[in-house]
């Protein structure tokens, strides 16, 4: 467990010391190589980790039984496709692993700068790190699906319509739940609203309703993704509560406080109201997995991980509550603490995603 945490710990830190001073202070002729470079470095690390991550091995298994690719109806063409390309020129299951997190990285990286101006990009990259990019050795499809979702987002909301049009339909090619990221399309009423926090807590009740309402839940499901059975068995009725519903509350608390603070800073970086909106919806979906003990909170992933965007920008400033003020290296300070102690919780102790111990091959 050392050995892993120095390991995991110590590439994050180079990720995010590199990271920062190429999205901060490189020219765009350096910063798309040195980006570039950035990213294979984490796509090495990713292929040469074995077993290491609950899904490895079921990964493992369907690339190398190439006669299934396009008979399994469970694996979305874009996936089955790229499979096939990696195959035919000969690569191992290691090749796979390297361009699935080598695109999930590129994504995330280039959606972090493009709002680069908004964000303490230091936390972004902590984000990133601690919170996502290790993941993605478990969920590997959908993480690639969310990385493209997210700079999909950045492309929507800075009006390059195109791009993020093309980068929702490949995350759909990838994972097909993520054709509820296309609600982003209707964000701009909310982003130029003066009423947005009203209209915000409207939404937010509405979730809520959905969440409670298991029928309302099921059709919204059944239409976002074909009547996938893989999704609909999650919000079976016949699923007891997880019990773990407080402590998911108390988990994310911190930094929706902490983002919650940041908002009055928004008139100028109005991109972070919606970043807000979908984290928070993000998070109500993921608490229909703790009501049901399920895993229907991969479904919320797709917003909530706006965090990392969230988390930079709540850092890029002072923040307010009431009466009370906090400076910006004071919170940047107490949220990379939360931050650190979120990731040893989850990986060490809570053993998700299997990440521990590193099984270099």
């Amino acid at each position: 467990m050392v050995y892993t945490f120095i390991l995991y710990t110590g590439l994050s830190w180079l990720t995010v010391s590199l990271g920062n001073k190429i999205i901060k202070r490189e020219k765009n002729r350096y910063k798309t190589i040195k980006v570039i470079l950035l990213c294979v470095l984490l796509g090495v690390f990713a292929a040469l980790r074995g077993e290491t991550g609950t899904d490895s091995v079921s990964y493992r298994a369907i690339y190398e039984n190439p006669a299934m690719y396009f008979e399994r109806y469970d694996v979305e063409i874009g996936y089955k496709i790229l499979m096939y390309i990696c195959n035919s020129l000969g690569f191992t299951y290691k090749g796979l692993f390297f361009l699935m997190n080598f695109f999930t990285s590129i994504c995330c990286l280039y959606a972090i700068n493009d709002e680069r101006d908004f964000l303490n990009v230091k936390i972004a990259l902590w984000v990133f790190m601690f919170d996502f990019y290790f993941f993605s050795f478990n969920i590997m499809r959908q993480s690639l699906s969310i990385s493209l979702c997210l700079l999909g987002f950045t492309k929507w909301l800075n009006n390059d319509k195109k791009k993020a049009i093309f980068l929702f339909l490949l995350a759909i090619a990838f994972h097909r739940a993520s054709v509820i990221c296309l609600i982003v399309i209707f964000s701009k009423v909310l982003i130029d609203s003066k009423k947005y926090k009203e209209l915000l807590a409207v939404a937010t009740i509405f979730a809520l309703s959905i969440v409670i309402n298991r029928e309302w839940m099921l059709k919204l499901v059944e239409i976002f993704t074909n009547g996938n059975n893989h999704y609909m068995v999650f919000l079976s009725a016949k699923l007891a509560t997880s019990g773990d519903i407080f402590g998911y509350i108390i988990k994310i608390a911190p930094l929706l406080l902490v983002c919650f603070m940041s908002l009055y800073r928004t008139e100028n970086a109005k991109n972070m109201r919606i970043y807000f909106a979908l984290m928070i919806a993000g998070y109500v979906l993921s608490l229909m997995g703790e009501f049901t003990a399920s895993e229907v909170e991969r479904i919320g992933f797709y917003f909530s991980y706006c965090r990392i965007f969230m988390a930079g920008f709540a850092t890029n400033g002072d923040l307010k509550l009431g009466l009370w003020s906090f400076k910006k290296t004071q919170m940047e300070l107490v949220v990379w603490i939360y931050l650190l102690i979120v990731y040893i919780y989850n990986i060490y102790f809570m053993g998700g995603g299997e990440l521990v111990p590193y099984l270099y091959s």
